[in-house]
Order: C-alpha cells, then structure tokens, then sequence
C-alpha cells in the first residue's frame, strides 16, 4: 500500500471508489492523504516499530488509514468493527497501541474502551466533527495542518493482525518488519500477488470488510500493483453483480457465503449482468460446498480459484479451478489426502465455528452464559446453517427452579449480545437436563455437538 509510485505515474488515476456513493481518491490524493496522517503520527511521538489501530467500518479513508502505516515504518492493528468496548479495549492494550482512528458510528464504543486503555493518547474520528473530550480529534481537521510531502523517514510497516485461535483471547501476530523502503515487499506478499494474479491496471472488486486479513492484503497487493479497487461497504449480492458490469472488475475475492447468496438470486437477476469482464476470483476463509462450486465454475467459467491457510503465514494450500474440476471437493485443510496428493475436508480438529468465513472462538459466549444468574452450565459450538455454513448455537443446563421456555432463551441471547459482538453470540439456545461433563470437569462437548451433524457425512453443509 504504497502509493507514491502510482501517484507519481497516474496521478489521477482511481485508487479508491466506494461502492454506494461512487466516491473516488485518486492516486495524488491517496498519496497526499497518507502523507499528512504519516506526519500526525510522527507529531504523535510514534516512531518505527509503534502501534496504532482502526476500528471502523468501510469507507473511504479506511485504505489511508493503513497505508499511512506501511510508510512510516508502523505496525497497525484492523480490528473487527463489531466488537464491543471490553473486547476492542483488550487488542488496544495487546496491540500497544497509541492512537485509535474511528468513525461517529464507533467512537461510543472508543469512548468506553478508553477507560481501561492508558497507553492510548489520541483517537482521530473520520467526518466526526468537534468533540468535548481532548484525546478526539475530527480525523481532516487534525491532519489539514500537515504537509502533503512524504515524512523523512519512511521505512516500511504493515498490518499486526489478530488470529481468532480456537480458545481464550485473540492472539496478535507480531511479524518482523524488515528496515527497508516502503517499496520492499516481504515473500509472502510476493507470493500471494502471483498467486491472486495481480497486474497493473487490475479492478479489484472487495465485498468484505477491511478489518479482515485476507480482504487487507487483496486490496494492499492490488494498490501496489497500480490497480483500482471497488470497496463494497456492506455485501448484497445483485449490487455485486451490478457493480462487476459497472466497472468492468476483473478480480475478486469472496467467501462460500457469498456465492450462496448469489446463486439463490433468481435466474433473470443473475442474467441481467455483463460478468465477462472477470479474469479472476478466489475464495477462502470457509469450506465451499461441493454443488456450490459446480454452479459457481458452470457460471462464471474455471476462473475460480481456492486457498485455505493461516493467518500466521504458517502452510498455505491453494487450487485452481481446473484441478478442482478433476478432483472435486478438494481444498486444503484438515481431511484426507487422496492418492493423487489432493486434500478433502471432513471435519474440523477443535471447536472453532466458522460463520459465513469468520473465525469465532466459543469460550468468550460459554462464559458469559456461566455467568448468568439462571445457568448452571453451558456449552457453545457450530451447527449446519444452509447459507453461512454453520451458526452459534448454545446448549444450557439451567439452575434449579428455572424452567427451559422461550422467555428464558430470549434473555440469555440478549444477555451476550449486550457483552459480544452479534456474530459471536448464539442464534438459539437449546436446553439440557444435566451438562456431560468429565470427572476431571472438562466439558464432553462432542456428543452436544455431534447430534445436530448427525445427517451430514462431514462438518461441510
């Protein structure tokens, strides 16, 4: 994300345009935005190697917001902008970070976090406008009485991102950052450009959110590559496609949810868009459902391509469309190797749930739900859901006296969604006369889970 390269060759070229307004940043003003941010931050006393944060949704100076830090030789940490204050207060705290950037939507939930977060000085607030409490700042106020001209110490910085794992707190991963130029690309995005096809003059569509690894690197190697990409702010299937033919995209990366939701469009809607303009789009994240990937492949042509790995860097599997085609149901990931060398995916080794290509680890809910008043124990795990491939569900034990009705699920689904981000809480809660537990008093989750699998052949819907 390094823009000054592009901005000196195609300065009025679109770096940015956002999907619902049609808002374009250009490469000058990309490259001069992330020159005044880089100097706030230096003035800010960060310097190389220090930490800062974003938490907001999409829009358009997210792409400035992390650029500025891949200049100024920064780590910065894009966090899910869900979270509520307790969970966005630990990553500021994990992460070191010293200056939070947010938006009018999110800054409450700052506002909150702040307390527990001594080590933050500053929060810039995009379109935020005056704020009584010193440490906010609206975001172009702040920055308009710095230069344009790039810092004089430009080395290179990148994300610090954070990895779900399967149990207890996010894990924040802490790559070495090499001391070179901005320009210098470490191998694994050399890598990951190849193999996402990657040239000058791409579009690159992203309907994800930017808080995400998979959609931060894309849209970063897609920058750097002198590429334009279109940042959907929220998914909806035909503006997708509507979008495809409006700006002759040609490369994408999506999660299985959102070619489900494409294809339940009705034949004359996915008709209606010109998509012959796509060279390119890759999906991860989630398993892909066998008859999902035909369709996809049978409509948009072996340009489909799949890759599954860490958010460490830590293995990498990929397959294209044409060795899918030959070995159907191959990815990679935890399964079965078959004699050709290709990997099948049955079942998953923890209790991970992935929802809709999101990591969530159930503990953070089970011992939310302990907590309450009327639950005597509680286990939290995926079950099949057609269109995100699985959702949270809860089974409680409830306390003596308590009965197991409608009234009680409904306070203990709210009760999470008051400490947890919507994604993360249950969408039903089921009863159980008494938890199985082990003598050790470790949870015997399986059986729980394993009933409400017990008509699939895999954990793939």
């Amino acid at each position: 994300m390094y823009p000054a390269p592009h901005a000196a060759a195609h300065p009025d070229r679109a770096a940015v345009i956002m999907a619902s307004t049609g808002a374009v940043v250009t490469y000058a003003e990309l490259e001069a935005r992330t020159n005044r941010l880089a100097h706030f931050l230096r003035a800010r006393g960060l310097s190389r190697l220090d930490h800062y944060a974003i938490f907001m949704e999409n829009n358009d100076h997210y792409v400035e917001c992390c650029a500025a830090g891949t200049r100024a030789g920064l780590y910065y940490t894009c966090v899910n902008s869900y979270l509520k204050a307790d969970e966005l207060a630990y990553i500021l705290n994990n992460s070191l970070s010293q200056v939070v950037i947010t938006s009018p939507a999110k800054r409450e939930v700052v506002r909150e976090a702040l307390a527990q977060c001594p080590k933050v000085t500053r929060c810039l607030v995009v379109g935020g406008g005056p704020d009584p409490d010193a440490r906010f700042e609206d975001f172009e106020a702040a920055l308009a009485r710095f230069a344009e001209t790039p810092i004089a110490d430009e080395w290179l910085g990148m994300a610090m991102l954070y990895s779900s794992g399967t149990t207890g707190r996010p894990k924040g991963i802490l790559r070495p950052i090499p001391e070179e130029r901005p320009t210098h690309m470490i191998p694994l995005f050399t890598f990951l450009s190849k193999l996402w096809h990657c040239r000058e003059g791409m579009i690159y569509l992203s309907p994800a959110p930017l808080y995400h690894s998979a959609p931060q690197a894309a849209v970063g190697l897609a920058l750097q590559a002198g590429g334009t990409v279109i940042v959907m702010e929220h998914f909806d299937p035909e503006h997708y496609l509507e979008l495809v033919e409006k700006y002759r995209v040609t490369h994408s990366q999506l999660v299985p949810t959102m070619f489900s939701r494409m294809l339940k469009l009705p034949d004359e809607v996915r008709a209606r868009y010109d998509l012959s303009s796509l060279e390119f789009a890759v999906h991860a994240a989630a398993p892909c459902p066998l008859q999902v990937k035909e369709k996809m492949i049978e409509w948009w042509g072996p340009i489909i391509d799949e890759y599954y790995g860490a958010t460490e860097g830590l293995g990498f599997t990929a397959c294209t469309s044409a060795e899918w085609l030959a070995h159907r149901g191959t990815v990679g990931d935890v399964g079965y190797v078959d004699d050709d060398g290709f990997l099948y995916l049955t079942d998953r080794s923890t209790f991970m749930i992935i929802s809709g290509g999101v990591n969530i680890y159930p503990q953070e809910c089970e011992n939310l739900l302990i907590g309450h008043p009327k639950v005597a124990d509680a286990a939290v795990f995926g079950v099949p859901n057609e269109d995100l491939g699985e959702e949270v569900k809860a089974v409680v034990q409830a306390v003596p006296g308590e009965k197991a009705v409608p009234e009680l699920e409904a306070e203990l689904i709210e009760h999470c969604r008051g400490h947890l981000a919507h994604l993360k809480c249950p969408r039903s809660v089921d009863f159980i006369d008494l938890m199985p537990r082990l003598p050790t008093g470790k949870l015997y989750k399986m059986p729980l889970r394993d009933k409400y699998w017990a008509a699939h052949k895999s954990r793939i819907v």
